[in-house]
């Protein structure tokens, strides 16, 4: 959409001066008067096919470098302005609803493409447009401005930022069996979860021969005991009365820092959240599942109607047995701690993240979650 708007010179005041020259000339009845009006209305008709052309076939791109970023990380953009028109003098003005660093630019357009380095900072997490932006477009005497208006251009997910905390090292699931069972297994005893392809480091003798026959590439075993264990994120998106009054934001950045330092310590992350939609990702490695999982956090929202004490019972744990599961919750009600302990795996290694407004969470909650052997962290956020 093109629209002429208020210039910083007032045209109509040469106008009025060409009128009163055009006027003099014909009371006195001098040429000169007469040649100057007509001068100025020619400039001033001039100025106006300017600015009109320039704005017309004015063109903007935007290169965007960075499609997913973390609030607080900068945007990087490049703008690219050109026109067929020379010397038009161009604004560029940014009205995305994320905070910039710089408040625009002007420039002068000659044959060449004008290009600027644009960072914006993201403020908060989900599904961000960059846009929609204006280009208001004057001629070179600054009497005629016409403002054009583009729509956004590109989307940019903005994930929760990673927090610097430390990380929580998981993996005592057979510490744990051997409390409750009463058996003294050896350290190196391990139990075999399942088979992986050749990495380059594994042992030789962990090659499992028949799964490598079967599929043609080398397979290894998979044991209770390396740093790839199964590991399940479950994040209580719901909206239940027994939950403490909490900013969703802090919890959701929790979530997304023990992801990032567990895939990056090598073990297989799942992640669980029952908002909207509903997100169940199967344990996975690798970055591909970092990005998976941090696009879900940052497209949650945590308006769910399933309490965790039924979350729970309908996560479907693929049949393993030894693997490590961590709620993170505001929930104070004890439903759920028994729904953890009764419904998921027996020899599992349990975690909780209880998250607080104000204060510690309830004794009651802290007692029930120590008596099911539940290693229980309070964050207030």
């Amino acid at each position: 959409m093109l629209r002429l708007t208020s210039s910083r010179q007032r045209p109509w005041l040469i106008v009025l001066i060409a009128l009163f020259c055009l006027a003099a000339a014909q009371g006195i009845g001098s040429s000169v008067f007469a040649r100057i009006g007509y001068l100025l209305l020619a400039v001033l008709g001039l100025s106006l096919a300017w600015a009109w052309l320039g704005a017309v076939r004015v063109q903007l791109t935007r290169d965007l470098r960075t499609p997913r970023v973390a609030v607080g990380e900068r945007i990087s953009e490049l703008i690219c302005v050109w026109t067929t028109v020379p010397w038009s003098v161009v604004e560029f003005c940014d009205d995305s609803p994320i905070p910039h660093i710089r408040q625009g630019f002007v420039t002068t357009l000659a044959r060449h493409p004008v290009q600027r380095d644009w960072y914006s900072i993201p403020v908060q997490r989900g599904y961000v447009g960059l846009g929609p932006s204006r280009l208001i477009v004057s001629d070179p005497f600054g009497l005629f401005r016409f403002e054009r208006q583009f729509a956004p251009m590109h989307q940019v997910i903005v994930h929760p930022a990673i927090l610097p905390t430390a990380p929580l090292m998981v993996g005592r699931s057979n510490e744990w069996g051997r409390q409750q069972t009463g058996r003294q297994l050896s350290p190196q005893a391990t139990t075999v979860m399942a088979v992986r392809e050749y990495r380059t480091g594994d042992a030789r003798n962990r090659i499992h021969w028949r799964s490598t026959a079967k599929r043609g590439v080398p397979m290894v075993k998979e044991s209770t005991h390396e740093p790839g264990a199964q590991i399940w994120l479950v994040y209580d998106a719901a909206q239940s009365p027994y939950h403490v009054d909490i900013n969703h934001e802090g919890g959701l950045q929790i979530t997304a820092t023990r992801a990032h330092q567990w895939l990056a310590a090598g073990h297989a992350v799942g992640f669980v959240a029952y908002g909207t939609p509903h997100i169940v990702l199967p344990p996975a490695r690798g970055a591909a599942q970092r990005m998976l999982i941090l696009d879900a956090l940052a497209m949650l929202a945590c308006d769910g109607t399933m309490p965790l004490a039924h979350v729970i019972p309908h996560i479907d744990w693929h049949g393993r047995s030894h693997m490590t599961i961590c709620m993170i919750t505001a929930d104070v009600d004890l439903a759920w701690v028994q729904a953890f302990w009764h419904t998921t795996p027996a020899q599992s290694e349990r975690l909780a993240v209880l998250l607080t407004a104000q204060g510690g969470a309830p004794p009651a909650v802290i007692q029930a979650l120590h008596q099911a052997y539940v290693t229980t962290t309070v964050v207030e956020v």
